[in-house]
């Protein structure tokens, strides 16, 4: 990890250990309003930050791993392993009700953050974990 907490590196960094201790307010404050995520097959898309700050933050024993963080331009490269649950929401579609179901997720990956005035503003790459969840007996085809 950047030993300096304002570089590209450190801003990174500082978003992995801000969802690691569950701080919502903190991963919120290193994520741009105008966040975009380019998981190539979907996934949270744009809201995958967001979403785990306000949603999931509270109700997740997730922990990311920094393996290697390295910066070119605005650019930070970042080996990532993730292990631990994280509870989604899943909603019946116009109700806005739903319930939190945990998801096991472990994993590694590789991902590329554009960080821009000290918050990221772009992540590219699949979030590549394997995830596994409950059976959901109480849903009918």
């Amino acid at each position: 990890m950047a030993d300096d907490q304002t570089s590209d590196t450190g801003v990174v960094a500082r978003l992995v250990d801000a969802v690691n201790r569950g701080s919502v307010g903190e991963t919120i404050s290193l994520v741009s309003p105008r966040y975009q995520d380019h998981d190539p097959v979907g996934g949270l898309g744009n809201a995958l930050f967001r979403r785990l700050a306000e949603d999931n933050l509270g109700r997740c024993d997730l922990h990311i791993t920094a393996e290697h963080l390295s910066q070119a331009g605005e650019c930070v490269t970042a080996r990532l392993f993730v292990e631990g649950y994280v509870r989604l929401r899943m909603t019946a579609p116009g109700t806005g009700h739903g319930q939190a179901i945990p998801f096991h997720m472990t994993g590694r990956t590789v991902s590329i953050f554009r960080v821009h005035g000290g918050r990221v503003l772009e992540r590219w790459g699949p979030v590549g974990l394997r995830w596994s969840a409950p059976r959901l007996d109480w849903v009918r085809g």
